[in-house]
């Protein structure tokens, strides 16, 4: 993501775990969700996301990566823009990350443009940590296994979907349906549908029986 002419200098006044609050130069406080850089000492860049005005020139900001090595005083660029990832026929069978940067060991694609507004998956090997950090991520994707009541209901409410994966076994199958999972990755689709079929009509039964039970 390349900074262009809007950008400005700031300072990090202050950091708590993920959370950082940069102080910027009167009139040049960047907007919501705007992305901001941040050099380490180590010369890799770390970029922060904008998630709410504090007044005094000051924005507190949500790390994209881990905040390890950072101190107060370091200086930060605002980049004038979101985080945008590539898109185009160039990016059709690869991998990135919630900052649109490959992840599949691969040469970053050529691509003509960059869409801040395309839906981005964010895929965990593990179901771990605050979700609601990750604010570019609009999915997440994990293996059922680690999948867990809290953690759906975490996503959800951060206004997020869950994708599982890869789920073959009926009993896993009914167990990700029951936690309402958004979308269930599988080679055994008919099996899958056939869960979906059995539930609905479980249901159907079901509220049928009460309403007998209530006359």
């Amino acid at each position: 993501m390349a900074e262009n002419s809007k950008t400005s200098l700031g300072v990090i006044t202050q950091i708590v775990g993920a959370v950082l609050d940069i102080r910027f130069q009167d009139g040049n406080l960047p907007e919501i969700n705007e992305a901001i850089h941040i050099k380490r000492q180590d010369g890799d860049k770390l970029v922060v996301e904008v998630a709410q005005h504090l007044g005094d020139d000051t924005v507190r900001c949500i790390a994209m990566g881990p905040t390890d090595g950072l101190v107060r005083g370091m200086e930060a660029v605002a980049t004038g823009a979101p985080i945008c990832v590539p898109v185009g026929e160039e990016t059709l069978g690869r991998m990135f990350n919630v900052l649109g940067e490959p992840i599949d060991e691969k040469e970053p694609p050529k691509v003509k443009e960059y869409d801040p507004e395309i839906s981005t998956l964010y895929v965990m090997s593990l179901a771990y940590g605050n979700v609601n950090r990750l604010k570019a991520a609009d999915s997440f994707s994990m293996e059922a296994g680690n999948v867990s009541p809290s953690m759906v209901s975490r996503i959800h409410n951060a206004g997020k979907q869950i994708f599982v994966w890869t789920v073959n076994n009926r009993k896993i199958i009914n167990r990700m349906i029951d936690l309402n999972v958004d979308n269930i990755i599988t080679d055994r689709v008919a099996l899958v549908k056939e869960c979906i079929y059995d539930g609905k009509t479980n249901d159907v039964i079901s509220q049928y029986v009460k309403f007998l039970r209530e006359l």
